[in-house]
């Protein structure tokens, strides 16, 4: 049971052991909803004497939205709305009002029975303080009568204004007469409207296929560029495998880095140079990998090049 149910029972309870007449959900004609003007109830409407007076108990959605999502928000934006609406209903029709705060829900007996004494005092023009969350409001004297409270009002005289910008009649209560052309009119309006919606997600969704299917497509694009690669790695392997170059000499004239390469190393070096289809790179690799030799480019460039090139 919620904070609100469980509050609204103990003042059932406790109205009825004090013998108070009493109507839950009570609702008057000029007390009315500001979202969609229906008829807005009262937890409770008590009779002393013949006298209305109004009790509400606020549970914590009063306070504070029930939830962090936009719907949470209006719902409490619409309460707040409604409950400045029975302020307002009863200051105007000198009606006492006891708004009792949730966090009071243990002196609920305390509290409506000091708000009913001070209706048998008859007090009015003032704002009591019950405890530091709940108050009773009390406008005039003599208080509004709950026979009075609760008869039909007069309604306003039934008139019809044209709009002939929309070709409607404008009724009491936001209701509408309209001509069968203009309702026409807007049936073709909302059918267009439809369609429209209903081509925009066929494209939609058309769109979401044709993406999918390109992801696909890109994912076995990517597969076959592997295999590829796998395929042209172990090629090159076996091309390896069946070009091997090796040298057993000596690579300089003297043991020192500095010192001239032999003739035997320059005619490795040519070898290498046309396997690797003069990659100078590649070459100079091979043998810093095999031969932990290091020759620069430059080196390797010069060995390599025709007399023309000198």
């Amino acid at each position: 049971m919620s904070d609100s149910s469980k509050g609204e029972e103990a003042v059932n309870d406790f109205l009825k052991a004090k013998n108070v007449l009493f109507e839950r959900e009570q609702t008057f004609p000029e007390l009315r909803s500001p979202a969609d003007k229906s008829l807005l109830p009262v937890d409770f409407a008590i009779n002393i004497n013949g006298a209305v007076g109004i009790i509400e108990y606020n549970g914590s959605q009063h306070y504070n939205p029930v939830g962090n999502s936009p719907e949470a928000a209006d719902a409490w934006i619409r309460l707040s709305k409604n409950g400045s609406s029975r302020l307002n209903f009863s200051k105007k029709r000198n009606i006492p009002l006891l708004i009792i705060h949730y966090k009071d829900f243990n002196r609920i007996h305390e509290i409506v029975g000091n708000f009913l004494k001070d209706m048998q005092k008859k007090t009015k023009n003032k704002t009591v303080k019950y405890t530091g969350h709940s108050k009773g409001f009390f406008t005039g004297y003599p208080y509004q009568t709950f026979e009075n409270a609760t008869n039909v009002v007069k309604t306003k005289p039934f008139e019809l204004i044209r709009d002939e910008k929309h070709d409607v009649f404008q009724l009491p209560d936001d209701a509408v007469i309209t001509s069968k052309t203009y309702l026409n009119k807007l049936q073709s309006y909302h059918d267009l409207r439809e369609q429209t919606k209903q081509k925009f997600q066929a494209a939609v969704a058309d769109l979401v296929v044709r993406v999918n299917e390109l992801q696909s497509a890109n994912q076995d694009l990517e597969q076959t560029i592997n295999e590829l690669r796998m395929q042209l790695h172990e090629q090159d392997k076996i091309i390896t495998s069946h070009n091997v170059v090796t040298f057993d000499g000596e690579f300089r004239i003297s043991p020192s880095s500095r010192s001239q390469l032999t003739d035997d190393a320059r005619n490795f070096i040519k070898r290498l140079s046309h396997r690797f289809d003069n990659d100078w790179n590649k070459v100079r690799s091979f043998i810093g990998d095999n031969y932990q030799e290091k020759i620069s480019v430059k080196t390797i460039k010069k060995v390599c090049a025709t007399p023309e090139e000198i």
